[in-house]
């Protein structure tokens, strides 16, 4: 029998050796490839997802510079809007609409004796009337320039409602940083003139703005007669067609509307106001008992700032100004009507918080910029609501009805509203106390409603106070009025 040889056949290893080599290396080749693959994929998809809209060009907040923004939002904040295509800025939609007035205001504001102040020129050269740039609506699709800049006031009782500030320095500190490009929070406002009253307006949304007004949000009951805020037919026009643009405001001060002959504003005639200011909620939080002219603020803050109608009624009961947009104006349709019988005899009250609204100011007394390309107001195609005359479509638009959306201050570019002299916000911001605030109202002037603030007002009434259109004077941080 032959006996296979154990030994082994030195050429045939060699062979498999040298095949083994091969798949190793073949494998080990493979995974590497596999891994590399796995990379360059994985690369591809992160720089994909950083390849959209960018974000508005804003320098970051100082890691040592805590957001202003409060914990707890109100209402929805809409989110900052970007960059689109051709430099035209890229925003979501109309946040509702709004009442307007004119004023005109001392430069700086609050003015001495505060550590921050807004500069009104400073606001107004931003644009000086002319166009900073363009806006890309998506929910309409449309393109509209947007001329700057002019201040406005809104209603104090919006201050809490919709931006959450509990403070007048937070206001202050946030608008301030908001346009010179140190957050992005949009407190600043875009509006276009429009040509529908309010009860012909469609209900908004959850997410908008306007959600935050119920008594006024939803008017227009006919769903075939409401146009939406986003429609483009809503634009207001002027010589044979032309649509208005949409224009940039800044919140300069806080307005409480016209309220008694003793007290003419519910909010900045109240004697506690620096107080108020200082914790927006004292009377609340403090359990203090209104001054007499301060009632208003309470029965606000008492409810998170929101209006109802059992709080409008407390207003007419105490023989303050009807309400502009109310059932006593017809939704605003007969403001003459409502002015005469207004408790407050020939006044209204635009700044009541019941609805979003805008007191534009400049200086001297200047109509809004809008008013400049009137030149030929369309007839039936503006509304105009003023104190104390008729509101026909057409005619005088100084105080027209208008869209608004929200939106970060420097949306075209970097700019200082901040007083010269004044160092910019410092953080922390003071956190709302209940000692109150120094210095009383510091407010004086020549009506009879001063006396009862100021029994023996010796502050002096400034070239400032002096100049303004007013039955009474402001004078922030006069002294002698205590």
């Amino acid at each position: 029998m032959k006996i296979r040889s154990r030994i082994p056949n030195i050429t045939l290893v060699q062979n498999h050796i040298i095949r083994f080599k091969w798949f190793y290396l073949a494998g080990t080749l493979a995974i590497i490839g596999l891994v590399i693959f796995l990379s360059l994929y994985l690369t591809s998809i992160n720089n994909d997802s950083s390849n959209g809209s960018p974000i508005i060009p804003i320098p970051p907040v100082p890691t040592t510079t805590p957001s202003s923004v409060p914990t707890t939002t109100p209402v929805p904040t809409p989110k900052p809007p970007t960059p689109a295509s051709g430099g035209v800025v890229q925003v979501q939609e109309w946040g509702g609409w709004a009442t307007t007035t004119k004023d005109s205001e001392p430069p700086l504001w609050p003015g001495a004796g505060t550590p921050l102040s807004f500069d009104l020129q400073k606001i107004l050269n931003h644009g000086s009337g002319n166009k900073l740039g363009s806006i890309k609506v998506s929910a309409s699709g449309e393109v509209i320039d947007v001329i700057g800049t002019m201040g406005t006031a809104i209603p104090w009782a919006l201050f809490s409602k919709i931006f959450g500030f509990k403070t007048r320095t937070e206001f202050l500190a946030t608008v301030i940083d908001s346009c010179a490009g140190r957050n992005n929070i949009p407190c600043c406002i875009l509006v276009q003139p429009i040509n529908k009253y309010p009860d012909e307006i469609a209900p908004l949304p959850a997410t908008s703005t306007n959600s935050a007004f119920p008594m006024v949000n939803n008017l227009c009951t006919k769903n075939s007669d409401c146009i939406s805020i986003n429609d483009s037919n809503i634009t207001a026009t002027h010589n044979s067609g032309i649509k208005y643009p949409a224009y940039l405001l800044v919140p300069f001060q806080g307005c409480g509307g016209d309220c008694s002959t003793l007290f003419p504003d519910c909010f900045n005639s109240c004697p506690d106001v620096q107080n108020v200011v200082a914790n927006l909620n004292y009377y609340t939080q403090c359990d203090k008992t209104p001054a007499n002219g301060c009632q208003q603020i309470k029965w606000l803050s008492d409810n998170n700032w929101a209006m109802t109608s059992g709080i409008e009624q407390q207003f007419y009961s105490n023989k303050n100004a009807f309400f502009a947009i109310s059932e006593k104006s017809s939704n605003g349709r007969n403001m003459t009507a409502a002015a005469a019988s207004s408790p407050n005899n020939g006044h209204i009250n635009y700044c009541s918080g019941k609805n979003m609204h805008f007191d534009v100011q400049l200086l001297d007394g200047a109509n809004p910029y809008w008013c400049n390309l009137a030149v030929s107001a369309d007839p039936n195609n503006s509304i105009s609501l003023p104190s104390n005359g008729s509101s026909t479509r057409g005619g005088p638009i100084d105080n027209t009805i208008v869209r608004y959306m929200l939106v970060p201050g420097n949306i075209f570019g970097n700019f200082n509203i901040l007083a010269d002299g004044d160092n910019p916000p410092k953080y922390p911001l003071p956190t709302p106390g209940c000692g109150g605030a120094s210095g009383g109202s510091n407010r004086c002037g020549t009506g009879d409603w001063s006396k009862s603030i100021c029994p023996n007002p010796t502050c002096s009434q400034t070239s400032d106070c002096t100049s303004l259109s007013k039955g009474f004077v402001d004078c922030y941080g006069a002294s002698g009025c205590t």
